[in-house]
């Protein structure tokens, strides 16, 4: 997605230099960012504005037409989105075909990668925009100790301790491993439990475990083991 988005900003940046006068480069003073916004999102205003810049700009519009096309494959059925990704090459206008050279390239080597979201629609957006997040709370606390970093990025985005997380819905059918004796087992196999914290005040870890160690997290097994413990003699 953000190949194609560059492509239209590196058409909007040649565009813009072309123009010598100050009407002309009139349209471009208006944001970029109305071009990279999806149709849907756009206001009344920015829309009727779009409209008129695409009429003056034949550059333009090929390259917005281009990014639209793009993003639009990944809204299509798995089998007409196959089929548009293949043909997208043929959609782009001959004018603008050199600034999409690297989405195109791209598409003809990662083409199974790309189109893996197809089958599995998850990606890693969330992620990366954590770890931006993260990185201009570092680059803000330039100098700070870094107990005194953590807790900034975990006071602004760690999760809030009053939603609870349901971690049977991470398991996977097969191949989960225990919190407890890190062997693998399937996901009816497994069951969230509250393990004690390895750091006195910390809170209780939710992990997973397997049907053999989950009871040894049952009430009644603990308090068995620390009856049998043997008392200290007071001296």
């Amino acid at each position: 997605m953000r190949l194609a988005s560059d492509a239209l900003v590196k058409v909007y940046e040649r565009r813009k230099v072309a123009k010598p006068d100050s009407s002309a480069i009139q349209p471009f003073r208006r944001s970029k960012f109305t071009l990279l916004k999806r149709p849907a999102k756009l206001t009344e205003t920015q829309e009727q504005d779009l409209k008129q810049w695409l009429r003056e700009d034949e550059d333009i519009a090929a390259a917005y037409k281009a990014k639209e096309a793009f993003y639009a494959i990944f809204d299509l059925p798995r089998d007409q989105a196959i089929q548009a990704f293949d043909h997208f090459r043929e959609t782009v206008h001959r004018a603008v075909r050199k600034d999409f050279r690297q989405l195109l390239a791209k598409m003809k080597v990662w083409r199974s990668e790309m189109l893996a979201i197809l089958d599995h629609p998850q990606t890693n957006a969330y992620t990366e925009s954590i770890n931006g997040a993260i990185q201009t709370i570092v680059r803000n606390g330039n100098g700070y100790k870094f107990d005194v970093v953590r807790a900034r990025i975990l006071a602004k985005h760690a999760l809030d301790p009053r939603k609870e997380v349901k971690l049977s819905q991470l398991l996977l059918p097969e191949g989960n491993f225990c919190g407890y004796c890190h062997e693998q087992f399937s996901a009816s196999e497994m069951s969230e439990v509250s393990m004690p914290p390895m750091v006195a005040g910390q809170p209780a870890i939710q992990t997973m475990v397997c049907r053999t160690c989950r009871s040894e997290f049952d009430s009644d097994v603990l308090k068995a083991k620390r009856s049998r413990r043997p008392t200290r003699n007071a001296e």
